[in-house]
């Protein structure tokens, strides 16, 4: 992995680049674990990030407040959740 451009912008220690490995090192197998196991339960492709819509959209449908929706995705406003999420 070339990391030396990063040197420039982030001063990496040899620790820091050592981290900086292993934690992506760690994420590509993640990955690898969570595609395996949505394509093992018939839903390949399903991303990580899908859980979070299908949060929203539950707590919604369930009748949760919407400032409180709003708040918990981070959106700056609660028109923005609802442009989303909406019905």
């Amino acid at each position: 992995m070339r990391l030396r451009p990063l040197d420039r912008f982030l001063r990496l220690t040899p620790a820091d680049r050592l981290l900086l490995v292993q934690s992506v090192v760690l994420l590509g197998a993640a990955r690898l674990g969570w595609s395996a196991a949505t394509s093992a339960v018939g839903v390949p492709g399903f991303r990580v990030h899908d859980l979070r819509h299908t949060a929203a959209s539950v707590r919604l449908a369930a009748g949760a407040d919407l400032k409180v929706v709003q708040r918990v995705l981070g959106h700056a406003t609660a028109a923005m959740t609802m442009d989303l999420y909406g019905t």
